[in-house]
């Protein structure tokens, strides 16, 4: 097609044979020469053998990992400059959505996070897996918006990962929404009770 003048791609990769039989992978940059005075294709080839089978057991372990993540009960997300590049089913369930495709869809993850603390907390832990090699794996509890405006709390556990040949982050979320209703009714009673003790105290002062 080159030579008859016709479009035709500079750069693409072919599977070849070794002289052995074995397949490999070919990085061709192909243009068009003269050669002793008559068109010709002048090629360039490189082995890429290694980083196809690197790329295919990239995919490989994305896969399984997605399978693995669509069975959790907690929420997983992983996230890149603000924008969500993976998300499970029970992610999308703890806050309110009917399917990843939709959390995926949003443009920024600040609709999910109540308060400017918590939007101010997560970016600076994404920033902090972006400029740095060092192991990120922190614990916080964040304000969330769920989908139909409702609040809830949720314990989040950062990890930098290695995601599509890039650094990102994975966020494993699960809802404490009632256990922190519970700590702070806790809370609540005992400081009614020390009250109580404060004012039995004072009473019996008084008599």
């Amino acid at each position: 097609a080159r030579l008859r003048g016709e479009p035709a791609p500079h750069f693409y990769e072919v599977q070849a044979l070794r002289v052995d039989g074995a397949p490999i992978w070919l990085e061709v940059n192909a243009r068009q020469v003269i050669w002793s005075g008559i068109a010709a294709t002048q090629i360039t080839t490189h082995d890429i053998t290694e980083r196809k089978r690197a790329e295919a057991a990239l995919r490989a372990s994305e896969e399984r990992f997605r399978r693995l993540s669509e069975g959790s009960l907690q929420g997983i997300i992983i996230v890149r400059d603000d924008r969500p590049l993976f998300v499970n089913r029970a992610f999308a369930r703890i806050l309110g959505y009917e399917a990843p495709e939709q959390v995926m869809a949003l443009p920024s993850l600040r609709p999910l996070l109540a308060d400017p603390a918590s939007v101010d907390v997560l970016l600076a832990r994404v920033a902090l897996a972006r400029h740095t090699a060092a192991p990120l794996d922190t614990q916080l509890k964040l304000g969330a918006v769920c989908r139909d405006g409702r609040r809830i709390q949720v314990e989040a556990f950062f990890q930098a990962i290695e995601w599509q040949g890039r650094r990102a982050i994975q966020a494993t979320i699960s809802d404490i929404s009632d256990r922190t209703r519970l700590e702070d009714r806790l809370r609540q009673a005992q400081k009614m009770e020390a009250l109580g003790q404060l004012a039995g105290g004072v009473a019996h002062d008084f008599n």
